[in-house]
């Protein structure tokens, strides 16, 4: 479950929304679009490998970085 947050726009309490797959403030409309952005990263990252994509060890462990 995720957590509540303080918007850092108005200070207003935000919970995830799982209909936008982000953070949703209702009193300013901020959004916090990351957990969204790592989805499709790691999503990206497994094409690549069922792909049978050769990567380095470099670029593997920089793409689990962006994803966490």
């Amino acid at each position: 479950m995720k957590a509540t947050i303080l918007c850092p726009e108005c200070r207003n309490l935000v919970s995830y929304n799982s209909h936008f797959g982000a953070y949703f403030c209702t009193q300013c409309k901020w959004e916090d679009k990351s957990s969204g952005r790592q989805r499709t990263e790691r999503q990206a990252l497994l094409h690549k490998f069922r792909a049978g994509e050769k990567m380095t060890r470099k670029e593997i462990e920089e793409a689990i970085t962006k994803c966490t």
